[in-house]
């Protein structure tokens, strides 16, 4: 019976945080509810853009670190056997396969949450914790709008930007790698056989993949961060359960949208 009744109590548990997020993404989706003043339009502007600095511009350096890394790491992956003539084409597609599909997607969505998400957790627990949203509703300040829809809608456009600037830079880096393997080969040359080797469904996907990476990392960081219930000790407990489902959702997320996009 306790097995039964913790199984049923999880259950309930499941569906409910279910519910209540997605009673929030529908407070979050419909942006235009605030912003039909014009004073609070200006509001939340400028809180996008700052948030977007704090998201996106602020995670530039780690990003660069991590894609150069991952480009000088994929030229060793290329076939010792290769004809040099052989050897631009092999990495194109090898480019296209693993770092524009697969890990630029993945890799930036993991910097976002480990350089944004986890402080957006944080930050708005401790503005739960010390009552602030409440001190925003006396005041007639709706926090949603004030808070929530522009830390919602930087962290798609964040990813969109930083999954190009990713792939820009692994593209350098391999391109530092190539070089001494082909004295001949010239920068542009290399773009251009990549960029060939792209198509619309790549653009595509990896669009879609963007956008649902960012409003995952942002959904969960706003909704366990608003889950607090006055402790500073839950903050740490908020931010772990918000990373945890973070990461499974975006793995997830990646992989059913593969495997829908090119099986």
């Amino acid at each position: 019976m306790s097995l039964l009744g913790s199984l049923g109590r999880s259950t309930r548990r499941r569906g409910r945080q279910l519910s209540e997020m997605a009673a929030l993404l529908g407070l979050l989706v419909r942006p235009r509810a605030y912003l039909g003043h014009p004073a609070r339009r200006r509001i939340v502007f400028t809180l996008f853009r700052r948030q977007f600095k704090n998201t996106g511009v602020d995670s530039l350096l780690v990003t660069t670190m991590v894609a150069m890394l991952v480009g000088f790491l994929l030229v060793f992956l290329l076939p010792a056997t290769a004809a040099r003539e052989q050897l631009l084409p092999t990495f194109s597609e090898l480019y296209i396969l693993m770092i524009v599909r697969e890990i630029g997607p993945v890799m930036c969505a993991m910097i976002l949450i480990a350089r944004a998400g986890t402080a957006i957790t944080a930050r708005i627990g401790f503005l739960k914790v010390f009552r602030e949203f409440e001190s925003m509703h006396i005041m007639g300040i709706d926090p949603v709008a004030l808070f929530f829809v522009p830390i919602f809608w930087a962290f798609p456009l964040a990813m969109l930007l930083l999954v190009v600037y990713f792939n820009l830079f692994a593209l350098f880096a391999a391109f530092l790698s190539l070089s001494p393997l082909d004295p001949d080969l010239g920068a542009r040359t290399l773009l251009d056989t990549v960029l060939r080797q792209v198509d619309l469904q790549d653009m595509v996907v990896v669009f879609i993949k963007c956008v649902v990476s960012g409003f995952i990392i942002g959904l969960y960081a706003i909704y366990f961060g608003t889950r607090m219930r006055g402790r500073g000790r839950d903050v740490a407990r908020a931010m772990h359960s918000a990373t945890t489902r973070q990461f499974i959702g975006i793995f997830g997320a990646n992989v059913l949208i593969s495997v829908l996009a090119y099986s």
